[in-house]
């Protein structure tokens, strides 16, 4: 069991630690994830060695020394960095050992020397190859929500010409005279649909829909002429009838006289005749005796047509005998 005197909780987020050392293994140009990610944790625990949770970068470097500021007071993050340096029982020689798991979704940056000694950034076509010197500098995070520190891999620069790691197929092709000028990758297959529609299960065939009879259309109404509406009656307002005097109604508990003429049922028209001459008569007699009547018989001596109006006139026929038409003598 190790004996730290720095933890993590001790670290300043952001402050830098260099170290340089040759490079033995490395994945910076892709993160570690997926599929691959699991059979990296079974060899971990396998090891006895905790298992990554999250996608990251990784790198282990061999005879690893601290790049300090100042060698007479190195800071926190160094000692934390110098202690977590180790030996490799499989391979004694290679001194100190340092190794990191940079969990970031962010890949390192990677950098080569020019003339001038200035690193100068690149984007690399594959793995660095191992035994390359290389030096890192790392830089401490915290994770929010987490009240411990960590260290992350923030960039990656080659203190000599460049290399790429090459397979053994690649060390057998150069052996026999066939190099690379980039190491190949591997490119994955993307399935397509024709490929995919071959692997999957067969389809049970989908039994037939009944297809309903095609509507039958309508047939065509043929406007019908319309018959004319039958002009409205207008009823003629009715002529207005004789003025009537107004009938007097007789007092409550009178019942209405009925008339001196009215006839009974047996009455024949002669006796009626009769009966109407005999009301008359009786009429002027009553209006003569009240006020003098027109139709006094009484010839006024100073009208001069008296006389002559009550004479016979001796052309008359019926002044002989004017009672009755049955009376005219007709001549031989």
């Amino acid at each position: 069991m190790s004996n730290y005197t720095v933890s993590a909780y001790d670290l300043t987020e952001g402050r830098f630690v260099i170290v340089r050392g040759k490079l033995a293994y490395s994945r910076l140009t892709r993160l570690i994830e997926g599929a691959e990610l699991e059979r990296v944790n079974a060899r971990k625990v396998a090891k006895g060695m905790l298992a990554v949770s999250a996608p990251h970068t990784s790198v282990t470097i061999t005879n690893a020394e601290m790049v300090l500021g100042d060698e007479n007071n190195p800071t926190l993050e160094e000692r934390f960095v110098a202690e977590r340096r180790y030996a490799s029982n499989a391979h004694p020689g290679t001194g100190a050992n340092y190794s990191l798991d940079s969990k970031s979704k962010y890949l390192p940056v990677i950098a080569v020397l020019n003339e001038s000694g200035q690193a100068v950034q690149i984007t690399p076509v594959g793995e660095l190859d191992a035994g390359l010197d290389v030096t890192l500098i790392l830089r401490v995070f915290k994770t929010p929500n987490y009240s411990n520190r960590g260290l992350r891999l923030d960039r990656v620069i080659v203190n000599e010409p460049i290399r790429y790691y090459r397979s053994a197929t690649d060390e057998e092709l150069a052996k026999r005279g066939l190099v690379f000028a980039v190491p190949p990758r591997p490119v994955e297959a993307t399935a397509t649909a024709s490929s995919t529609s071959a692997e999957a299960a067969p389809t049970p065939p989908v039994p037939p829909v009944p297809v309903a009879p095609a509507p039958v259309p309508p047939a065509p109404i043929v406007n019908a002429p319309v018959a004319a509406a039958p002009a409205p009656v207008v009823s003629a307002a009715p002529e207005p009838g004789p003025l009537h005097a107004p009938v007097p109604v007789p007092p409550e508990g009178q019942g209405t006289p009925a008339p001196s003429g009215a006839t009974s049922l047996g009455e024949t028209v002669e006796e009626r005749l009769a009966r109407l001459e005999a009301e008359n008569a009786t009429l002027k007699g009553q209006a003569h005796a009240q006020t003098g009547s027109a139709f006094d018989p009484t010839p006024d001596p100073a009208d001069p047509w008296a006389s002559a109006a009550e004479a016979p006139d001796p052309m008359d026929p019926w002044a002989s005998n004017p009672a009755t038409p049955d009376a005219i003598n007709h001549p031989a």
